[in-house]
């Protein structure tokens, strides 16, 4: 992934963009071209890097992360995603760093579903 590997804050930018667009694109059309059993596995790649110390990578995954629940979500395909960014935004064993991405995540896909 670009995001785990990249330390240009521009390449980040731009490649969480093109995901981004990518992803909720005709509703989620190339998205859901990934084959099913590979989806999980990325987006399980994607949370991880929520707890990352480089502020651009969680930015960036957080935005990414957002648009991949903004096309799962209302389709009932993700059915854990708020209760893991809830937990993650407000319980205590996680740092200050998790809580902050966690709930710009939910604002990220609130502003992609509207």
């Amino acid at each position: 992934m670009v995001i785990s590997h990249s330390q240009n804050v521009a390449a980040l930018t731009m490649s969480s963009l093109i995901f981004k667009n990518s992803v909720i694109s005709e509703g989620g059309l190339v998205w859901f071209s990934v084959d099913e059993k590979v989806r999980p596995q990325i987006k399980q790649g994607l949370l991880s890097l929520l707890a990352d110390n480089d502020k651009s990578k969680v930015k960036a995954s957080s935005y990414v992360i957002a648009s991949v629940a903004s096309v799962e979500v209302p389709k009932n395909l993700w059915d854990d995603f708020l209760p893991i960014m809830t937990q993650a935004a407000t319980s205590e064993p996680y740092n200050e760093t998790i809580r902050s991405a966690a709930m710009q995540t939910i604002e990220y896909m609130s502003d992609f579903l509207s």
